[in-house]
């Protein structure tokens, strides 16, 4: 059985992730910095989580850090299209 701490943080992350899908299907998006910044600190929590052994935690982190890249490439795609329209 994982240890508790596994547990929180994978159900942690999994709710938090629940809430970006609003974002993902939304027009409304978060700037780039936000999105870029929050997959990095996403990749080094998962790399702690692996020498933790808190491999749920790693899992739903690294899903997290996806669904975070997913914004930062659709608010990329936001800007570039507001460009051309210019």
């Amino acid at each position: 059985m994982p240890p508790w701490q596994d547990l929180v943080l994978t159900v942690g992350s999994i709710f938090l992730s629940l809430g970006l899908l609003a974002s993902i299907t939304s027009e409304d998006k978060p700037s780039v910095w936000t999105s870029v910044t929050t997959v990095l600190c996403m990749v080094a929590f998962g790399a702690v989580d692996v020498s933790l052994r808190l491999y749920g935690a790693m899992a739903a982190q690294g899903f997290g850090g996806v669904l975070w890249a997913i914004l930062a490439v659709q608010v990329l795609q936001k800007h570039r299209q507001t460009r051309i329209l210019k």
